[in-house]
């Protein structure tokens, strides 16, 4: 799970992210009702999050954030 696509699907950098803390596991998953697939990802805004990035996000804190599940795919080889 690579922490810097997450910071680039947030908008934010690497350091800002790092700031939040955010960790991996804080990430939820988003199965629907049949809990067989991955719809999104989300967390909650932790309260430790620095008041610039609740102001440059518009989060409040313990708000909801969705991720797109794709977000930490690994990018395909090219075919030779």
């Amino acid at each position: 799970m690579s922490l810097s696509a997450l910071a680039i699907e947030l908008d934010l950098t690497d350091e800002e992210l790092d700031s939040i803390p955010l960790e991996p596991q804080d990430l939820q998953e988003s199965t629907g009702n049949s809990g067989d697939m991955v719809y999104e990802y989300y967390f909650y805004v932790p309260d430790s999050t620095p008041v610039e990035i609740l102001k440059k996000k518009g989060w409040a804190v313990g708000e909801c954030v969705y991720v797109s599940r794709n977000v930490f795919d690994e990018p395909e080889e090219p075919e030779e």
